[in-house]
Protein backbone atom coordinates (compact mmCIF):
# COMPACT_ATOMS: atom_id res chain seq x y z
CA UNK A 1 0.00 0.00 0.00
CA UNK A 2 1.16 3.54 -0.78
CA UNK A 3 1.42 5.54 2.48
CA UNK A 4 -0.30 8.68 1.17
CA UNK A 5 -1.48 11.29 3.64
CA UNK A 6 -4.02 14.01 2.88
CA UNK A 7 -4.57 17.28 4.69
CA UNK A 8 -6.30 20.57 3.98
CA UNK A 9 -6.41 24.02 5.52
CA UNK A 10 -8.94 26.74 4.91
CA UNK A 11 -9.45 30.29 6.02
CA UNK A 12 -11.76 33.21 5.39
CA UNK A 13 -11.13 36.81 6.30
CA UNK A 14 -12.74 40.18 5.81
CA UNK A 15 -10.45 43.22 5.56
CA UNK A 16 -12.01 46.52 6.48
CA UNK A 17 -10.56 49.97 5.88
CA UNK A 18 -12.36 53.18 6.68
CA UNK A 19 -10.95 54.65 3.46
CA UNK A 20 -9.86 52.55 0.54
CA UNK A 21 -10.32 49.04 -0.72
CA UNK A 22 -12.03 46.55 1.51
CA UNK A 23 -13.40 43.07 0.98
CA UNK A 24 -13.00 39.37 1.72
CA UNK A 25 -10.52 36.65 0.90
CA UNK A 26 -11.33 32.94 0.99
CA UNK A 27 -8.56 30.39 0.74
CA UNK A 28 -8.24 26.61 0.78
CA UNK A 29 -4.99 24.68 0.67
CA UNK A 30 -5.26 20.90 0.16
CA UNK A 31 -2.01 18.95 0.39
CA UNK A 32 -0.91 15.39 -0.22
CA UNK A 33 2.14 13.87 1.49
CA UNK A 34 4.13 10.78 0.55
CA UNK A 35 6.54 9.58 3.29
CA UNK A 36 8.99 6.86 2.29
CA UNK A 37 11.28 5.34 4.93
CA UNK A 38 13.95 2.67 4.95
CA UNK A 39 16.86 1.64 7.13
CA UNK A 40 19.04 4.10 5.19
CA UNK A 41 16.86 7.16 5.80
CA UNK A 42 13.64 8.76 4.72
CA UNK A 43 12.14 10.97 2.02
CA UNK A 44 9.00 13.06 2.46
CA UNK A 45 7.34 14.66 -0.57
CA UNK A 46 4.57 17.26 -0.25
CA UNK A 47 2.43 18.73 -3.02
CA UNK A 48 -0.26 21.33 -2.50
CA UNK A 49 -2.67 23.63 -4.26
CA UNK A 50 -3.38 27.09 -2.89
CA UNK A 51 -6.70 28.41 -4.15
CA UNK A 52 -7.64 31.98 -3.20
CA UNK A 53 -10.88 33.75 -4.07
CA UNK A 54 -11.36 37.50 -3.54
CA UNK A 55 -14.60 39.39 -3.11
CA UNK A 56 -13.44 42.98 -3.20
CA UNK A 57 -15.36 46.21 -3.10
CA UNK A 58 -14.00 49.69 -3.76
CA UNK A 59 -16.19 52.08 -1.78
CA UNK A 60 -17.84 55.15 -3.28
CA UNK A 61 -15.58 58.12 -3.90
CA UNK A 62 -16.15 61.69 -4.98
CA UNK A 63 -15.52 62.63 -8.60
CA UNK A 64 -13.04 65.47 -8.88
CA UNK A 65 -14.77 68.76 -9.65
CA UNK A 66 -18.23 67.31 -9.14
CA UNK A 67 -20.58 66.94 -6.24
CA UNK A 68 -21.75 63.52 -7.43
CA UNK A 69 -20.28 60.23 -6.43
CA UNK A 70 -19.33 57.19 -8.47
CA UNK A 71 -21.08 53.92 -7.60
CA UNK A 72 -19.09 51.25 -5.81
CA UNK A 73 -17.03 49.02 -8.07
CA UNK A 74 -17.11 45.34 -7.20
CA UNK A 75 -14.73 42.71 -8.51
CA UNK A 76 -14.06 39.02 -8.01
CA UNK A 77 -10.53 37.76 -8.59
CA UNK A 78 -8.95 34.42 -7.85
CA UNK A 79 -5.49 32.92 -7.63
CA UNK A 80 -4.35 29.34 -8.10
CA UNK A 81 -0.84 28.35 -7.05
CA UNK A 82 0.75 24.92 -7.17
CA UNK A 83 3.70 24.26 -4.88
CA UNK A 84 5.68 21.27 -3.70
CA UNK A 85 8.66 20.38 -1.57
CA UNK A 86 10.81 17.28 -1.06
CA UNK A 87 12.99 16.52 1.96
CA UNK A 88 15.48 13.69 2.41
CA UNK A 89 17.29 12.84 5.62
CA UNK A 90 19.28 10.08 7.28
CA UNK A 91 20.75 9.46 10.70
CA UNK A 92 24.16 8.35 11.96
CA UNK A 93 24.39 7.63 15.67
CA UNK A 94 26.60 6.08 18.31
CA UNK A 95 25.84 5.25 21.93
CA UNK A 96 28.43 5.64 24.68
CA UNK A 97 27.90 3.80 27.98
CA UNK A 98 28.71 5.75 31.13
CA UNK A 99 30.35 4.19 34.17
CA UNK A 100 28.27 5.33 37.14
CA UNK A 101 27.28 3.57 40.34
CA UNK A 102 23.90 1.85 40.36
CA UNK A 103 21.07 3.56 42.22
CA UNK A 104 19.64 1.82 45.29
CA UNK A 105 15.91 1.41 44.77
CA UNK A 106 14.78 2.43 48.26
CA UNK A 107 12.41 4.96 49.75
CA UNK A 108 15.37 7.07 50.86
CA UNK A 109 16.71 7.31 47.27
CA UNK A 110 13.46 8.54 45.70
CA UNK A 111 14.28 11.54 43.50
CA UNK A 112 17.86 10.51 42.81
CA UNK A 113 18.95 9.95 39.21
CA UNK A 114 21.96 8.98 37.13
CA UNK A 115 22.93 9.07 33.46
CA UNK A 116 23.70 5.60 32.15
CA UNK A 117 24.41 6.34 28.46
CA UNK A 118 24.87 9.16 25.94
CA UNK A 119 23.77 9.02 22.30
CA UNK A 120 25.30 11.30 19.66
CA UNK A 121 23.26 11.59 16.48
CA UNK A 122 24.25 13.33 13.21
CA UNK A 123 21.37 14.03 10.82
CA UNK A 124 22.14 15.45 7.34
CA UNK A 125 19.08 16.85 5.58
CA UNK A 126 18.42 18.11 2.05
CA UNK A 127 15.23 20.00 1.13
CA UNK A 128 13.90 21.42 -2.13
CA UNK A 129 11.07 23.96 -2.39
CA UNK A 130 9.25 25.03 -5.54
CA UNK A 131 6.56 27.61 -6.21
CA UNK A 132 6.06 28.96 -9.75
CA UNK A 133 5.99 32.60 -10.76
CA UNK A 134 2.41 33.84 -10.96
CA UNK A 135 1.17 37.29 -11.93
CA UNK A 136 -0.82 38.53 -8.93
CA UNK A 137 -0.76 42.28 -9.61
CA UNK A 138 -4.42 42.39 -10.62
CA UNK A 139 -5.53 40.96 -7.27
CA UNK A 140 -6.17 43.09 -4.18
CA UNK A 141 -3.41 43.58 -1.65
CA UNK A 142 -4.50 43.14 1.95
CA UNK A 143 -1.34 41.60 3.37
CA UNK A 144 1.85 39.84 2.24
CA UNK A 145 -0.05 36.59 1.54
CA UNK A 146 -1.60 38.28 -1.49
CA UNK A 147 1.78 38.52 -3.23
CA UNK A 148 3.46 35.13 -2.83
CA UNK A 149 6.88 35.18 -4.44
CA UNK A 150 8.16 32.34 -6.63
CA UNK A 151 10.52 29.96 -4.93
CA UNK A 152 13.07 27.53 -6.29
CA UNK A 153 15.37 26.86 -3.35
CA UNK A 154 17.58 24.10 -2.03
CA UNK A 155 18.28 23.99 1.71
CA UNK A 156 20.98 21.75 3.15
CA UNK A 157 21.58 21.35 6.85
CA UNK A 158 23.33 19.21 9.45
CA UNK A 159 21.84 18.54 12.87
CA UNK A 160 23.74 17.24 15.89
CA UNK A 161 21.75 15.87 18.83
CA UNK A 162 23.18 14.70 22.16
CA UNK A 163 20.70 12.61 24.14
CA UNK A 164 21.18 11.07 27.58
CA UNK A 165 19.56 7.93 28.93
CA UNK A 166 18.63 8.60 32.53
CA UNK A 167 17.49 6.37 35.37
CA UNK A 168 15.47 7.79 38.25
CA UNK A 169 14.04 6.37 41.45
CA UNK A 170 10.37 7.28 41.73
CA UNK A 171 7.39 6.14 43.75
CA UNK A 172 4.94 3.87 41.97
CA UNK A 173 2.14 1.39 42.57
CA UNK A 174 2.73 -2.33 42.90
CA UNK A 175 0.22 -5.03 41.95
CA UNK A 176 -1.59 -4.55 45.24
CA UNK A 177 -1.84 -0.79 44.81
CA UNK A 178 0.76 0.05 47.47
CA UNK A 179 3.30 2.86 47.01
CA UNK A 180 6.74 1.37 46.42
CA UNK A 181 9.96 2.79 45.00
CA UNK A 182 10.83 1.73 41.46
CA UNK A 183 13.34 2.54 38.75
CA UNK A 184 12.16 4.64 35.79
CA UNK A 185 14.07 5.31 32.56
CA UNK A 186 13.69 8.36 30.33
CA UNK A 187 15.63 10.17 27.60
CA UNK A 188 16.62 13.84 27.53
CA UNK A 189 17.90 15.82 24.54
CA UNK A 190 20.66 17.83 26.16
CA UNK A 191 21.93 19.66 23.07
CA UNK A 192 20.48 20.15 19.59
CA UNK A 193 22.46 22.15 17.03
CA UNK A 194 21.28 22.65 13.46
CA UNK A 195 23.51 24.44 10.93
CA UNK A 196 22.54 24.98 7.32
CA UNK A 197 22.19 27.24 4.32
CA UNK A 198 19.90 27.75 1.34
CA UNK A 199 20.65 28.14 -2.36
CA UNK A 200 18.26 30.09 -4.59
CA UNK A 201 18.24 28.75 -8.16
CA UNK A 202 16.14 31.66 -9.44
CA UNK A 203 18.64 34.16 -8.11
CA UNK A 204 21.51 32.20 -9.64
CA UNK A 205 19.93 32.48 -13.11
CA UNK A 206 18.71 36.08 -12.78
CA UNK A 207 19.54 38.31 -15.77
CA UNK A 208 17.94 41.60 -14.74
CA UNK A 209 20.20 44.36 -13.41
CA UNK A 210 23.08 42.06 -12.59
CA UNK A 211 25.51 44.95 -13.10
CA UNK A 212 23.78 46.99 -10.43
CA UNK A 213 22.77 44.13 -8.15
CA UNK A 214 25.21 41.19 -8.35
CA UNK A 215 23.68 37.76 -7.94
CA UNK A 216 23.55 36.41 -4.40
CA UNK A 217 22.19 32.87 -4.67
CA UNK A 218 23.52 31.66 -1.31
CA UNK A 219 21.31 32.40 1.65
CA UNK A 220 22.40 33.23 5.16
CA UNK A 221 24.19 30.51 7.10
CA UNK A 222 21.87 29.75 10.00
CA UNK A 223 22.61 28.09 13.32
CA UNK A 224 19.84 27.03 15.73
CA UNK A 225 21.02 25.88 19.16
CA UNK A 226 18.92 24.42 21.98
CA UNK A 227 20.41 23.46 25.36
CA UNK A 228 18.43 21.77 28.15
CA UNK A 229 19.63 23.33 31.40
CA UNK A 230 17.15 21.57 33.71
CA UNK A 231 13.93 19.58 33.31
CA UNK A 232 11.95 22.82 33.12
CA UNK A 233 14.48 25.35 31.79
CA UNK A 234 16.19 25.49 28.40
CA UNK A 235 18.20 27.96 26.35
CA UNK A 236 17.53 28.59 22.67
CA UNK A 237 19.43 30.83 20.29
CA UNK A 238 19.12 31.45 16.54
CA UNK A 239 21.72 33.23 14.48
CA UNK A 240 22.08 34.08 10.79
CA UNK A 241 25.37 35.01 9.11
CA UNK A 242 25.54 36.57 5.65
CA UNK A 243 28.37 35.22 3.44
CA UNK A 244 28.15 38.41 1.36
CA UNK A 245 27.99 41.04 4.12
CA UNK A 246 30.31 39.05 6.37
CA UNK A 247 28.23 39.89 9.43
CA UNK A 248 25.31 38.66 11.50
CA UNK A 249 21.91 39.57 10.06
CA UNK A 250 19.90 38.03 12.88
Amino acid sequence: AVPLEFAAQGQAGYFYRRNGTRGARYEINPRVTLPVTSRFGGIVANAGLRQSVYDTENPSHSISGSSSTAPPRESSENRTLFEYDVAGTTDFARVYALASPALPVTTESVGQSRNVAVRHSIQPRLEYFYRPQEDQDSNPYYDSDDRLLPRTEMVYSLTNVITTKRERVVMGKDEEGKDVPRLETDYVDLVRLRVGQGYDHREESRDEEVDRYPRRPFGDIFADLEIALTDTLSLETRNNWSPYLDEFTR
